[in-house]
C-alpha cells in the first residue's frame, strides 16, 4: 500500500463551529444614502417625497434580501444578520407594512418564506440520500453536535473550501469520507494526507477512484490497512454503493458490522480482519452479491454464522477464524459452489463434523482446528471434496479411524489430525498420497505396529508422536527419502534402528525421544549431515558414541540423556558448540556418571531436562 507522507489535519472542528457573516460594505452614498433616506422620510411630501420613499425603501428592502456571505453561512436561518442595522432607520421594522406617506401611501406586499440556507439544503439531501439508499436515518446523528455524522455535516458546509453545492455530484461521497474519517478518529491515523483539505476525495491518501464519464467520479476503493483507525465504523457506510474494496485490516476498530454494509452490492473484497469488531455477523452481508473474498478474522465477533451467507454463491475465499463464533454452522454453506477455501478456526464450534461443508465440491484448503468438532471424519469426504490441497481439523473432538482414501487423494499436499481422539490401527495408505507432504497425527490414540511403506512417498514431515504404537520401525522406511522431519516420539517403539534409514539423506529432524530403543547409537547417523536437530534421550541405548557423529556440523541440538550410553563424548563433538551447535546433553551428572562430557550444555539431571523440556525442540 503506497501512500504519501502524513500531516496533520488543516482544520480543527471545534473553531468552525459557527462562523459569522461576512458584512458586506455599503454602495457609495448617492441619493438613497442613509442620511438621504432619513431626510426623505422625516421631510418629504406630496407625490414627490412619496416616490422618493419609494425608491429609498425599496432599495433598503433589496439590499436586506440580497445579504449573503462570500463563501460561507450560518447553519440556522433564524441568525439575524445584524449587518443590515446599518442601512435601516431607527425603528424601522421591515415586517410590518410601511406608514401611509402622503396621499397615494406605497403598499408593501406581504412577505415571502425565504428560501432554506445552504446548510439546510446539503443537510437534508443527505438525510433523503441515507434513508432512500440504506434505509439509515441521519436526522438524530446531525443533531448531536458531538456526533461524528455533524462533525462531518458541518466540515462540509462551514470548512471545506471547496463549498459544494446541495446539489453536486461529489457531495454524498465527499460527506460520507468525511464521516469515516470522524467515525475512525481520523486525527490519531499515521497517514492521512490531503483527508480533510481542500483537494478532491479521490486523491485522498488510500482512496481510489474511477470515472464514470464526463466528471463524475466515484470512490470504488478505501485501503487503510494498518493505519491506526479507531472508533467504529460509520453506520452509513452501505450508502457508498460504488465501493468495490474495503481494505481496513491491522487496525483498532471497534462497534459492529453495521447492517448497511448489505447495501454494498458491488463489492468484491473486504478485509477487516485483525480489529476489535465484535457482535453478530449482520444477516444483511447475504446481499453482497459480488462478494468473493471476506476477511472477519482476528476480531472478536460472535453468535452464529448467518444462513444468509449461502447467497454469497461467488464467494471464493472466507475467513473467520480467530473469533468467538458459535454452532451451528448455517446448511446453506453448501451453496458456496465457488469457495476454494474457509477458515473457521479457533472458534468455538460444538458439533459433529459440518456436513453443509461437502456441498462446497470446488473447496482446496479446509480449516477447522482449535474448535470442538466431534465425532467420525466422514468417507464421503474423498468423493464430495476431490480438490482439497490443504485440510487443517486438528485439536478437536473426533475419532474413530479417518478414512483410509483421504491420504490418498490426488491433490492433497497438507494434512493435520493432530490432538484429537483418533483411534485405530494405522492404514499403510499414510504414505501413500501422491503429492501428500506434511502429514500430522501426533497426540491421538493410534495403535500396533507401524505399516510398511510399499513405495518411494512423497511425504516430507510425518509427525506420529504421543500415540500408542509398538514394535520396531520398518526397514521399508528407507522409502521415505524425501523426509525432512520423521517425529515418533511417545510411542511404545523398542528394538534398533535400522540400518536402512541411512538411505533418508534429506533427514533434517529426526525425534526418537521416550520410547524403548536399543542398542548402540549407530554411526551411520553421521551420514545424516542435513540433520539440525536429534533427539535420542530416554530410551535405553547402550554402547559409547561414535566419532562418526561429529560430522554432524549442522547440528543445533544433539540429546542422548537418559540412557544407558557410556565413555567419553568425543572432543570434536565438543567443537562443534562453537559454531552450530546449542544445546547438547548425555548422563554426566554426579560423581560418577554414565558418560563423561567436559562440554555438555547440560547433564541428565531432573532440573536440567525440565529446563530443556520447557525450550523445547518443535
Amino acid at each position: 500500500m503506497s501512500h504519501q507522507s502524513s500531516h496533520a489535519s488543516d482544520h480543527d472542528y471545534q473553531s468552525h463551529q459557527q462562523l459569522p457573516y461576512t458584512v458586506i460594505p455599503p454602495p457609495s452614498r448617492g441619493i438613497c444614502s442613509r442620511s438621504t433616506i432619513k431626510l426623505i422620510l422625516c421631510s418629504c411630501v406630496g407625490l414627490t417625497c412619496a416616490i422618493g420613499t419609494g425608491f429609498g425603501v425599496g432599495y433598503i428592502l433589496l439590499r436586506r434580501g440580497n445579504t449573503t456571505t462570500s463563501s460561507q453561512q450560518l447553519p440556522n436561518d433564524d441568525t439575524e444578520d445584524e449587518s443590515t442595522d446599518d442601512f435601516l432607520p431607527p425603528g424601522f421594522d421591515p415586517d410590518k407594512p410601511s406608514p401611509p406617506s402622503g396621499p397615494n401611501p406605497i403598499v408593501r406586499p406581504p412577505p415571502t418564506t425565504p428560501p432554506s440556507s445552504r446548510y439546510d439544503l446539503i443537510r437534508n439531501n443527505i438525510i433523503g440520500n441515507s434513508n432512500t439508499q440504506i434505509g439509515v436515518d441521519l436526522a438524530n446523528f446531525f443533531s448531536d453536535s458531538n456526533s461524528p455524522q455533524r462533525k462531518a455535516l458541518d466540515w462540509i458546509v462551514n470548512v471545506d473550501t471547496r463549498q459544494l453545492s446541495a446539489s453536486d455530484s461529489s457531495l454524498q461521497q465527499r460527506y460520507l469520507l468525511a464521516s469515516f474519517f470522524y467515525n475512525t478518529i481520523g486525527d490519531s491515523w499515521s497517514k492521512k494526507t490531503d483527508w480533510l483539505s481542500g483537494v478532491a476525495e479521490c486523491s485522498w491518501t488510500g482512496i481510489t477512484c474511477r470515472n464514470f464519464g464526463g466528471n463524475v467520479n466515484r470512490v470504488i476503493e478505501i485501503k487503510l490497512q494498518n493505519n491506526d483507525l479507531k472508533g467504529k465504523l460509520p453506520v452509513e457506510i452501505g450508502a457508498m454503493t460504488y465501493l468495490e474494496k474495503i481494505v481496513l485490516g491491522q487496525n483498532k476498530i471497534s462497534g459492529s458490522i453495521p447492517d448497511s454494509f448489505g447495501s454494498l452490492s458491488n463489492v468484491v473484497h473486504v478485509e477487516l480482519w485483525d480489529n476489535n469488531l465484535n457482535g453478530a455477523i449482520p444477516p444483511s452481508i447475504g446481499k453482497m452479491t459480488s462478494l468473493s473474498s471476506l476477511y472477519l478474522d482476528d476480531n472478536q465477533l460472535s453468535g452464529t454464522i448467518p444462513s444468509e451467507i449461502g447467497n454469497l454463491v461467488g464467494l471464493k475465499d472466507l475467513s473467520l477464524y480467530n473469533n468467538g463464533l458459535i454452532s451451528p454452522l448455517p446448511s446453506e454453506l453448501s451453496n458456496l459452489d465457488s469457495l476454494w477455501r474457509i477458515w473457521l478456526a479457533n472458534n468455538k464450534f460444538s458439533e459433529p463434523f459440518p456436513n453443509a461443508i461437502l456441498g462446497a465440491k470446488n473447496l482446496e484448503a479446509l480449516y477447522l482446528d482449535n474448535n470442538d468438532f466431534h465425532g467420525a471424519i466422514p468417507a464421503t469426504i474423498v468423493s464430495s471434496l476431490p480438490k482439497l490441497r490443504d485440510v487443517r481439523m486438528n485439536n478437536n473432538r473426533l475419532s474413530g479411524c479417518p478414512p483410509n482414501d483421504l491420504f490418498r487423494m490426488g491433490q492433497l499436499k497438507i494434512l493435520y489430525l493432530d490432538n484429537n481422539v483418533l483411534e485405530c490401527s494405522l492404514p499403510s495408505s499414510i504414505y501413500e498420497g501422491p503429492v501428500l507432504q506434511d502429514l500430522e497425527m501426533f497426540n491421538n490414540r493410534f495403535f500396533g505396529a507401524l505399516p510398511q511403506v510399499s513405495r518411494n512417498s512423497a511425504l516430507q514431515v510425518l509427525n506420529l508422536g504421543k500415540n500408542r504404537l509398538n514394535g520396531a520401525i520398518p526397514t521399508s522406511y528407507s522409502r521415505l527419502v524425501n523426509l525432512k522431519k520423521l517425529d515418533l516420539s511417545e510411542n511404545f517403539l523398542s528394538n534398533g534402528l535400522p540400518n536402512q534409514m541411512r538411505q533418508m539423506s534429506k533427514i533434517e529432524k529426526l525425534y526418537l525421544n521416550k520410547n524403548s530403543f536399543m542398542g548402540a547409537v549407530p554411526a551411520w547417523i553421521g551420514d545424516l549431515t542435513k540433520l539440525t536437530s536429534l533427539r535420542l534421550d530416554n530410551n535405553r541405548f547402550s554402547g559409547t558414541l561414535s566419532d562418526q557423529i561429529t560430522k554432524l556440523t549442522k547440528a543445533e541440538q544433539l540429546l542422548f540423556h537418559v540412557n544407558s550410553i557410556g565413555g567419553t563424548v568425543p572432543s570434536a563433538l565438543c567443537r562443534l558448540l562453537s559454531s552450530n551447535l546449542k544445546m547438547l546433553s548425555a548422563d554426566c551428572q554426579g560423581n560418577n556418571p554414565k558418560i563423561t562430557c567436559t562440554c555438555c550444555t547440560a547433564c541428565g539431571n531432573v532440573d536440567a531436562m525440565a529446563q530443556l523440556e520447557a525450550i523445547g525442540s518443535k
